[in-house]
């Protein structure tokens, strides 16, 4: 019997650290088959490419280019495959990185259609964050992209006014997770969606180690030692104005995307790829650890209100469905303390 388990995101909840850390080392210790989303040798993922077929699954692609990789991975003798990408719990057909919509939940019935013929089972892990925290995160993380498509958008109140509270309904606005929920939920059932809250990484961290124990058929001394590592290169932090940054950006980074954005352009394509290995490569390591931070914030106490009364009916829904007290959802943050 094969399992194919996707771990559908969210962002900001620790979905990069899980995959460099647990399930790398599952991967590596043959308790897994790591479905490779990035199409290319990886020291953390497996062989078998799933890149087209997830692009087609978040609508980004009509072209059926991917029956190769399903041939593939019908190939799989692993009986428990996974995947995890976070761009499937907010990536549509009609998404765009500055204006966002909920048309994800769509995602789950292709994620049924594609996949079913290849496995017997097929489970959904989520994890979610207080939309408070979640919010200003997000944008701090995708400053650089959100901007570059919309330059009125680096005041953030700017972007929070259009794709929150202008719009008018909650099922129409990204982070409904109950929305995203309830999606997957009709296709495959109660009993194969799991959630789990990023704050019970902190506050109650035995309810995660539950469900990916469970889950994963797997030791709870392995998840403890593995899942819970944090990974210090994806990690969004306050400065002491409370204001949010991304994380630390090597220059390296910075010095590809000034290349691929003007320098390409003015270098004859035999010598392109000799010049940027070079450029990369001269930079000192001293440097490397530089730090460029956007100038990005938390959120005000207004607007942590109209947050909060948003998605206040859908939160209050699922959580109750998961078990969560209101006093639980006020810690949280999932809830406005009364």
């Amino acid at each position: 019997m094969k399992k194919l388990i996707i771990h559908i995101g969210y962002p900001k909840t620790a979905t990069t650290s899980m995959q460099l850390n647990f399930y790398a080392k599952m991967h590596e210790e043959n308790k897994i088959e790591y479905l490779n989303h990035l199409n290319k040798k990886s020291s953390y993922l497996g062989d078998f490419y799933c890149r087209k077929t997830l692009s087609y699954v978040m609508g980004m692609s009509n072209d059926f280019d991917f029956e190769e990789e399903l041939e593939k991975i019908k190939l799989i003798n692993n009986p428990i495959s996974v995947i995890s990408n976070e761009n499937i719990s907010f990536f549509s057909e009609d998404y765009s990185m500055a204006i966002h919509n909920s048309n994800a939940k769509k995602n789950a019935r292709r994620i049924r259609k594609i996949f079913s013929p290849y496995f017997d089972e097929i489970q959904i892990l989520m994890f979610t964050r207080a939309q408070v925290t979640i919010i200003p995160s997000f944008y701090a993380q995708l400053f650089n992209h959100i901007t570059s498509i919309q330059p009125r958008f680096k005041k953030m109140s700017k972007w929070l006014e259009t794709n929150f509270f202008e719009v008018l309904t909650d099922s129409k606005i990204i982070f409904n997770y109950n929305l995203i929920y309830n999606s997957y939920v009709k296709e495959f059932g109660e009993d194969n969606v799991k959630v789990c809250l990023f704050e019970d990484l902190k506050h109650k961290q035995s309810s995660v180690l539950n469900t990916l124990s469970s889950l994963f058929c797997i030791d709870k001394g392995f998840v403890t030692k593995y899942a819970f590592q944090k990974n210090k290169k994806n990690v969004t932090i306050k400065n002491t104005l409370n204001q949010i940054e991304a994380s630390p950006s090597s220059l390296v980074n910075k010095l590809k995307y000034f290349y691929s954005k003007y320098l390409r352009f003015l270098i004859r394509p035999e010598k392109a790829k000799e010049i940027k290995i070079k450029l990369i490569k001269s930079v000192p390591n001293a440097i490397l650890d530089l730090k460029f931070k956007n100038k990005s914030r938390g959120l005000t106490a207004d607007e942590k209100l109209k947050v909060f009364k948003i998605y206040e009916k859908s939160n209050l829904e699922l959580l109750n469905k998961l078990g969560y007290t209101r006093k639980e959802m006020i810690k949280y943050q999932y809830l406005k303390a009364n």
